[in-house]
């Protein structure tokens, strides 16, 4: 089934359940807390990368239990600075977490196949600086999907790239 935004600004939790971000503290946490104790995650997730001009970025997957997993990765980047309508006044707004690049094929991830119980899998990634971005704040954003396509584990992995 496909997901619904319908208003803006929206979330969307473990690719189940759509909400609106102006929703109560309490309607939101009734959504966390539902994907926490209802699906909890069966896998764990890793990232390794190395700079030198080029980013180069491991992702490794373990399954507690034998699964079929996807694997979707991003290049995002903070602190871009652009004007954002405040009210109907444009201002200067510092961006963050905004996607530079997929690095997966396609928004459905890379396939890992399956994955059996206390086994795992990686797989590399080469990331091409390209003009505009500051490597300096650059991190990867990994999602890991299960065989319906929701969400079973993620991880936002910064690296520092000014210091290697």
């Amino acid at each position: 089934s496909e997901m619904c935004i319908r208003d803006s600004p929206s979330c969307v939790v473990d690719m189940r359940e759509a909400m609106g971000l102006s929703e109560n503290y309490s309607v939101m946490r009734a959504v966390f807390n539902k994907s926490l104790e209802e699906y909890p995650a069966s896998c764990g997730v890793a990232i390794q990368s190395q700079y030198n001009g080029q980013a180069d970025v491991t992702v490794s997957v373990k399954s507690e239990k034998g699964a079929e997993y996807r694997l979707i990765l991003y290049a995002v980047e903070n602190g871009l600075k652009y004007q954002q309508n405040d009210g109907g006044v444009y201002r200067d707004y510092t961006h963050n977490h905004v996607v530079r690049k997929l690095l997966s094929a396609t928004v459905d991830g890379d396939k890992l196949g399956h994955i059996a119980a206390g086994k795992e899998k990686s797989i590399s990634y080469t990331v091409i600086m390209e003009e505009g971005w500051n490597a300096e704040n650059l991190s990867f954003y990994a999602l890991v999907t299960d065989e319906n396509g929701y969400v079973n584990n993620c991880l936002l992995y910064t690296s520092d790239a000014a210091d290697e």
